[in-house]
């Protein structure tokens, strides 16, 4: 939370967001795209963390997700609201803002050079790390696995977040 998601575009445009709201998904969650194991879609959650994983859904939309764990340990974290940068709040919107699509799949994000990096960055003193379930999921709706920085524009205004409480409370 609080670190910049930033994008050389073909153009040469660099776009940066600050990352306010992500979701986990873990080793063993029904929520998972490796739920059931690695596939040509998924495989990349399989390798190792620092790397994009893209995916299409809804025959519409592409979201951005960074995979979090050792090769073997299908492991990611959904971005899903930047600050920053317009109309970003949802992961459709942050890979339509960011001219990202499956093609960006498998990128190493932890260096300038692949186009696609992830730069450090923290929540600011008076920012308050909210944790609530996930959105959009029909499975493992019991797991308090969204995090967002509380107040920020770019966090998706959802019903969840009725549910949410300060992560140190957790």
């Amino acid at each position: 939370m609080g670190c910049w998601l930033c994008r050389r575009l073909p153009n040469g445009e660099v776009r940066r967001g600050r990352i306010v709201e992500v979701e986990a998904y873990m080793v063993g969650d029904p929520a998972s795209h490796a739920f059931r194991g690695p596939t040509k879609r998924n495989r990349v959650m399989f390798g190792p963390a620092g790397v994009s994983y893209i995916y299409f859904t809804y025959g519409m939309h592409y979201c951005f997700n960074i995979v979090t764990e050792v090769d073997g340990t299908p492991t990611a974290i959904l971005i899903r609201g930047l600050d920053n940068i317009e109309n970003a709040n949802g992961p459709g919107r942050i890979c339509k803002a960011l001219e990202l699509t499956t093609e960006q799949s498998g990128i190493d994000i932890t260096t300038r050079d692949s186009g696609l990096w992830v730069e450090h960055g923290i929540p600011n003193e008076d920012e308050t790390i909210m944790v609530s379930p996930r959105i959009g999921i029909s499975v493992a709706r019991e797991h308090f696995w969204r995090f967002f920085i509380n107040g920020s524009p770019g966090v998706t205004k959802n019903a969840m977040n009725k549910l949410a409480r300060p992560l140190d409370e957790e």
